[in-house]
């Protein structure tokens, strides 16, 4: 299955809002969408209808697999299904959209071990061979599993 790292300006309401945290989004009914935001200590909720919401008019007429972050540079990335429809949309708002990189789920969801292996290194230990012993595996397994789980990570972020 094809996937799109679909990378974009957010809408006026949300860059107003300055957001640190993209926390989710809710559908209301059948033609509004409410953006769930962390900004400045305080959620903050934004409606909008769907027909003035390009993310809500993706997930409308496509799949998302991963809820929407902010990027250190404020613009909003998300995954989601490749469809015909997707593509029209994108089409539709190609001023908005900063980048869009095809990937093959694989390259970005995380295998149950690799997130283990990740938490164990960045929360609990801090070297590989403690990770390795935690998950019974030699060294160079644990840090190949580091290292491919950091790839996705910093593809999903960076």
């Amino acid at each position: 299955m094809k996937t799109l790292l679909v990378s974009m300006e957010p809408c006026r309401e949300v860059k107003e809002a300055e957001p640190a945290v993209y926390i989710g989004y809710r559908l209301l009914g059948c033609d509004r969408i409410e953006h769930i935001l962390l900004s400045g200590g305080s959620i903050i909720r934004i409606r909008k209808r769907n027909e003035e919401c390009m993310f809500a008019q993706l997930i409308r007429r496509g799949y998302t697999l991963t809820s929407p972050i902010i990027t250190h540079d404020g613009f909003v990335r998300f995954v989601l299904v490749d469809s015909v429809n997707v593509r029209k949309i994108l089409r539709k708002y190609e001023q908005r959209v900063l980048d869009t990189n095809e990937y093959d789920i694989r390259s970005l969801a995380l295998t149950p071990r690799q997130r283990r292996a990740l938490v164990l290194f960045a929360l609990q230990y801090n070297n590989v061979s403690s990770v390795a012993k935690a998950l019974n595996v030699s060294k160079p397994a644990a840090w190949k599993l580091i290292k491919k789980g950091i790839r996705k990570v910093v593809n999903l972020y960076a």
